[in-house]
């Protein structure tokens, strides 16, 4: 059997001596008759159908002299080993011992030693002629069978044919050509597997009859490269960009060409025809090798294709595709930022720090309060985002935990609340979806579920991402106030809801999953605070008496040692260093680092409206001062009530648990007339005391 697979013309091949791939098989042909249709070969060679060909034909080399020396003309094997001896002589040549029988003679000395292949090679050089059959055929292997590893530093782990994997994350491919009695590569294949749909290795796409997947981005099939050299290929590294279900096959439609392509019969009719008269000598579309029954041809043709789905007859094994669903490897946080307080300038992360807040009611105004903001993307293992992870696709509902400790007492403590704005795609400001919500338990500890983004939505425009502003902090009641709070906010985390939802066998880890944190690694202290104005008197002469008045900023701090969470000032970095306690409040300190960017007051209201044109002037001089003129045309003294309008948070008021502002008492006086003499003549104020101490009452 020859290899004519390099040429294009078959005489050529069959006349070169190297094109052999088997060991000559001698063959006396003939009987009494001089005539003969069939021979059956005992083929006996190990080497003579274990290698892969594309292109193989069988080739006779038979003895001439000339005219009175053909390979048919001979009756019995005596007459053809006299006419060998003749041809030997004629040629002048001797065949040396090897040719001969067991005497050692020449070839033909011992008519009875039978024909030897030794005593053929020895004449063929001179009188041998090359006749090759008309009808090439290829020798394919059995089928691919392919394992897919997960091959860490610990070793391979084997993947099964039914698998979730992660999407962008390297495994090991090791794939056999195999032959047709076992597992082991087939030598003599070597084909190159591209973006050929007749040669190739894919990721079909091919969801489940019960997934809905209108909404998904990419439904395309995926083509792997591969090499395969000797019938294999070993540690093959490839990756899948995409989550979805894929069913992972392989296929060769090319390598029987010879079988197949009515070109490669030499003549018409052809020899070997098929029951549709096509003259393909396998069967198109197929990749069936059945059992051979003797004499019957037809119905043994071999199927044209190479295939990774395959059922091998002669050992009864099932080889399957692989049907794959792949993951997220993890969820993306990069782009994610953390911020504190009003202006929520992005924090290094992790950023061990002590920050200070005030509460705040964020589903009022999330102005205040601890945010994370940046996109939550679903990405393969090389960071890639993967855009089918979207709603009626391959979405999951993704939970959104706080990792964190309240190191405060677990009583009485305010709710915990969070407000979320979701972006557009195009990461501007336009809010989408817009949620406020309660944090369950948040006394409990560590690892928070703070809550869920159901997988509607994660829309298909925004490609596997969420842009999202998300606030956090305890709730200010306006009318009942709360000890400072102290909790240790190590991050925030984003995973599945359902862990079997997002499970894949990746990093040495049958039950990978992809869940990520934004580490942050913070000591955050919660105040409950207001703007105070103390009950305040101006005095002065004229028409007209005006003058400052001082805002404080203040929080709450009460030590009663009854309480649960008592307060200790001296703990408190905000309270320090002078712990001055309010004017005149005895639950109230001061804050003395309070700046502008923790809040301020932005104007003033007269309460009764009908008084509010006798106030030449009420506005906010600076974080601390206030400026207030009368016209006093109202006479003096006179008493009003302000209306402070400051940052949500700052508000506090005992008795209306609806207040949106703070109020002050405002009084104005005059100097009026002498209040008396002492001994020596001097004057006497008549306001000589006209700010009392209400912190003590008197």
């Amino acid at each position: 059997m020859l290899d004519v697979g390099g040429y294009q013309d078959i005489n050529s091949s069959c006349w070169d001596p190297t094109r052999g791939i088997t060991s000559i098989q001698v063959q006396p042909i003939g009987d009494a008759t001089n005539s003969a249709s069939r021979v059956t070969l005992s083929v006996t060679d190990p080497d003579f159908y274990n290698v892969s060909r594309e292109n193989t034909a069988f080739r006779i080399w038979y003895l001439t002299g000339g005219a009175d020396h053909g390979l048919f003309e001979f009756t019995t094997q005596g007459e053809l080993e006299t006419e060998l001896a003749s041809m030997v002589n004629q040629a002048g040549i001797t065949c040396i011992q090897t040719v001969g029988g067991p005497s050692g003679a020449p070839c033909a000395a011992n008519p009875s030693d039978p024909i030897t292949a030794s005593c053929f090679e020895c004449l063929r050089a001179i009188y041998g002629v090359a006749i090759c059959s008309r009808d090439n055929f290829s020798i394919r292997p059995e089928t691919f069978n392919i394992q897919i590893n997960d091959s860490t530093a610990a070793g391979l782990i084997p993947v099964p044919t039914q698998a979730n994997l992660s999407a962008g994350y390297e495994y090991s491919f090791d794939i056999n050509a195999t032959t047709h009695i076992d597992d082991k590569a087939a030598p003599g294949y070597s084909q190159y597997f591209f973006e050929e749909p007749e040669t190739s290795l894919q990721f079909l796409w091919e969801p489940t009859a019960t997934t809905i997947v209108s909404g998904c981005n990419d439904t395309n099939d995926s083509f792997v490269p591969a090499n395969l050299a000797a019938g294999t290929v070993v540690n093959m590294r490839r990756l899948h960009n995409n989550v979805g279900r894929y069913r992972l096959h392989m296929v060769d439609t090319t390598w029987t060409d010879a079988d197949k392509l009515p070109e490669h019969h030499a003549l018409t009719p052809n020899y070997f025809i098929d029951g549709d008269g096509n003259g393909n000598d396998c069967v198109q579309s197929s990749n069936d090798v059945p059992l051979y029954i003797p004499g019957d041809y037809l119905t043994s043709m071999v199927g044209c294709n190479i295939e990774s789905k395959h059922f091998n007859n002669s050992t009864g094994k099932q080889y399957n595709d692989h049907n794959l669903t792949f993951r997220p490897h993890h969820f993306g946080v990069s782009t994610i930022q953390y911020g504190v307080g009003t202006d929520f300038l992005p924090l290094p992360i992790p950023a061990a720090s002590l920050i200070d807040l005030y509460t705040n009611d964020v589903d009022r105004n999330q102005s205040m309060g601890i945010r994370f903001f940046g996109q939550i993307r679903a990405e393969g293992e090389n960071n890639v985002t993967l855009n089918n992870f979207v709603n009626n696709c391959y979405a999951s509902n993704v939970n959104i935990d706080l990792n964190q400790t309240i190191n405060s007492p677990l009583a009485a403590l305010p709710i915990f609340k969070y407000h979320l704005e979701e972006h557009d795609v195009n990461n501007v400001a336009i809010i989408t979806n817009e949620v406020n919500g309660s944090v369950i338990n948040n006394t409990t500890g560590i690892n928070i579920n703070a809550l869920t983004l159901n997988e509607s939505r994660f829309i298909p425009n925004a490609m596997g991402a969420l842009d999202m502003n998300l606030t956090f902090n305890y709730n200010h009641v306006v009318n009942a106030p709360s000890n400072p709070i102290n909790m240790i906010l190590n991050g925030l985390q984003v995973l599945c809801q359902t862990g079997t939802d997002c499970d894949s066998i990746a990093d040495n880890n049958f039950l990978h999953q992809p869940d990520n944190e934004v580490m942050v690694n913070s000591s955050i202290t919660s105040y409950y605070s207001r703007v105070h104005i103390p009950r305040y008197r101006i005095n002065g002469d004229g028409a007209g008496v005006s003058g400052n008045v001082t805002m404080y900023y203040e929080v709450y701090c009460d030590q009663d040692p009854a309480l649960v969470n008592t307060c200790n000032p001296a703990l408190y970095p905000t309270l320090m260093p002078g712990q001055l306690l309010s004017p005149d409040s005895v639950r109230w300190f001061q804050s003395e680092n309070h700046t502008a960017e923790d809040g301020k007051v932005y104007s003033f209201n007269i309460r009764n409206p009908a008084l509010a044109n006798n106030f030449l002037d009420a506005s906010v001089v600076n974080l601390t001062t206030a400026h207030f003129q009368y016209d006093g045309l109202q006479g003096y003294p006179f008493k009003t009530t302000i209306i402070i309008n400051p940052s949500p948070w700052l508000i506090y008021h005992r008795f209306d648990i609806g207040a949106t502002f703070n109020l002050f008492e405002l009084e104005f006086t005059s100097t009026g007339a002498w209040a008396g003499k002492d001994n020596s003549l001097k004057e006497i104020d008549s306001n000589i005391a006209p700010v009392t101490n209400r912190r003590i009452q008197w």
